[in-house]
């Protein structure tokens, strides 16, 4: 018969054998549960990623014109006066009327200077290449042109508003102010065309100007002649030479000239071919087109082709006639 503390050792020792068994069965279980769940998580992961579609999502680009070039305009503060000065343009000519876009290729072989004061102290102004259009970074929010709002095939094309009525915003500029103030900005416009290498020994500037149609596509606009821009043709004999685009803030004219372009020589033939007309001027996004009175288009720069941006329009002449887009040379 054993003894007390022979009795209690034996039953420490069976239930230390006990414990040891567990704990080894512990450990072999921690061995095998655990990666098992590793593995399980990650084959959920992989199933949940695929099911949300995540990586067959590719971004989208609008594809755009080889060679189409565009410049908008912005205007911006003068550092010196503090007023506002209109500091780049849209072509083929001219500020066009208040959107803001930007160059994919340097100008058409225009060139660059600033025009000297003169008679007028308090007037801003700057002088920038003229630059060819093309594409527009204003968002179309999927609104494109042609009958149905789709796309030509190689860029977007602006619908045109539905609501078809014409309005007019800006400060309006008149040919007699115009003329007032190139009377004191003609001798310094020439000095600096004359710097730049351009003929400017015997210029004029046309005594009427004109202003353009605009709209670019986004919902719910309206069609607007924008009137605090308007531009004029500067000639040196019959030679066009330049184009200045006015622009009218809070009661003051400020100018932009442009020169240089390549395209100058085309577009004075086309004035000539239509001399006495009222051509009818509008801005469709960055494009400049130009319709004639018995129903042609014209945009004096190859990359542009208007009968895309009017596709599905009934007669654009009337449409987008209104007394100030047009221009009779």
């Amino acid at each position: 018969m054993k003894t007390y503390e022979e009795t209690i050792r034996a039953v420490f020792e069976g239930r230390d054998e006990i414990l040891k068994k567990q704990q080894k069965k512990n450990k072999m279980l921690k061995r095998t549960l655990i990666p098992l769940a590793c593995s399980f998580a990650v084959i959920l992961s992989g199933v949940g990623i695929r099911r949300s579609g995540v990586l067959k999502k590719m971004p989208t680009t609008l594809p755009t014109e080889a060679g189409v070039q565009t410049t908008l305009p912005a205007i911006s503060q003068d550092e010196t006066t503090g007023q506002p000065s209109p500091t780049s343009k849209q072509t083929p000519k001219s500020v066009p009327s208040g959107t803001v876009g930007t160059t994919e290729a340097p100008a058409s072989q225009g060139y660059s200077v600033s025009i000297p004061s003169e008679s007028t102290p308090d007037a801003v102004s700057t002088t920038v290449p003229a630059v060819q259009p093309g594409t527009s970074d204003v968002p179309d929010r999927e609104n494109f042109g042609g009958p149905s709002g789709g796309e030509t095939g190689y860029f977007a094309i602006p619908l045109v508003p539905f609501n078809r009525e014409i309005i007019t915003v800006g400060e309006k500029i008149t040919d007699e102010e115009a003329a007032a103030y190139f009377t004191g900005r003609k001798g310094s416009l020439a000095q600096s065309l004359g710097a730049s290498g351009v003929s400017a020994d015997n210029i004029r500037i046309a005594e009427k100007g004109y202003c353009h149609v605009c709209y670019t596509g986004l919902e719910g606009e309206r069609l607007e002649v924008r009137e605090n821009f308007r531009d004029y043709l500067v000639y040196n004999e019959e030679t066009l030479v330049a184009i200045v685009t006015l622009y009218k803030e809070n009661g003051q004219l400020f100018d932009t000239p442009s020169f240089g372009a390549p395209w100058f020589s085309d577009y004075a033939a086309f004035l000539r071919q239509h001399r006495g007309e009222e051509l009818v001027y509008v801005y469709a996004g960055s494009a400049e087109i130009i319709l004639t009175p018995d129903g042609g288009m014209y945009s004096p720069l190859a990359g542009i082709i208007p009968a895309y941006y009017m596709e599905g329009i009934k007669d654009p002449y009337h449409v987008f006639y209104h007394p100030g887009d047009v221009y009779v040379p």
